[in-house]
């Protein structure tokens, strides 16, 4: 498992060939920033590759994390984005823009849209 935060160039390439894999984008609230915060490269590379992509903005659900662990077990390249409501409909566009042929998964906060309105 690979974790991302913003500004973040991933350079181990080579940790992610041949086998399954899962990559965690931390864009929570505090540091937050959406995707244009996060190395162009780094997470433009790891969306179009992904076999499944998460992007959540609520709490973190279990179910979500162990579906992903079970698709990198099987060889799966999983990316999971972890950010606010207030992003969500960002990384939404930015994941189904490069990633078309992943299991695409979005979860809110519980009374929150895609827009951060609740």
């Amino acid at each position: 498992m690979i974790h991302i935060e913003p500004k973040e160039r991933f350079t181990r390439w080579e940790l992610l060939t041949g086998r399954g894999w899962i990559a965690v984008i931390d864009d929570r609230a505090g540091r937050g920033v959406g995707p244009a915060g996060f190395h162009d490269a780094t997470v433009t590379h790891l969306a179009a590759v992904a076999s499944l992509a998460v992007v959540t903005s609520g709490r973190p659900c279990l179910s979500l994390y162990e579906t992903g662990g079970a698709a990198a077990l099987d060889g799966g390249r999983v990316l999971i984005v972890e950010t606010a409501a207030a992003r969500h409909r960002a990384w939404m566009r930015f994941v189904r823009g490069l990633g078309p042929r992943a299991v695409l998964l979005f979860t809110t906060a519980a009374g929150a849209t895609a827009t951060g309105a609740p």
